[in-house]
């Protein structure tokens, strides 16, 4: 059971969701239970990390397009990031805009950002 009813995941745990990569158990056991939720644009970050292992021949078509419909079906809940504005705003000069666009998610919220993955080891946590 998680200690948070809510947590945000980035495109980087998605993803791993998604593809059942060798991240996607370590994600799962940090999220637990909890609800997932992330800004709208994780559904464009992870369809591009889908074409990217498809045109590098790291996942086949059939599988591709199989992702695509768990991404679809996902238990997630996307918000829109027009509310976020000023709070992405405010974290430009430490953090690129989409990650702070899932940093200000989490300080709005109060809840935790997503589990590290192998390309968020040195991002810093989200301020609560």
């Amino acid at each position: 059971m998680s200690k948070w009813p809510l947590v945000v995941v980035d495109a980087s745990a998605l993803a791993a969701l998604i593809r059942q990569d060798h991240y996607a158990q370590a994600v799962r056991q940090a999220i637990g239970d909890a609800e997932m939720v992330a800004p709208d644009l994780v559904n464009l970050e992870v369809l591009s990390v889908l074409r990217g292992d498809e045109a590098r021949a790291d996942m086949s078509q059939r599988r591709a397009a199989t992702a695509v419909t768990d991404l679809s079906d996902a238990p997630l809940r996307t918000v829109g990031t027009n509310w976020l504005i000023e709070g992405i705003w405010s974290l430009r000069k430490n953090l690129t805009t989409y990650d702070a666009a899932y940093v200000a998610l989490a300080k709005n919220l109060g809840c935790p950002w997503s589990p590290r993955t192998s390309d968020s080891e040195n991002r810093p946590a989200a301020p609560t």
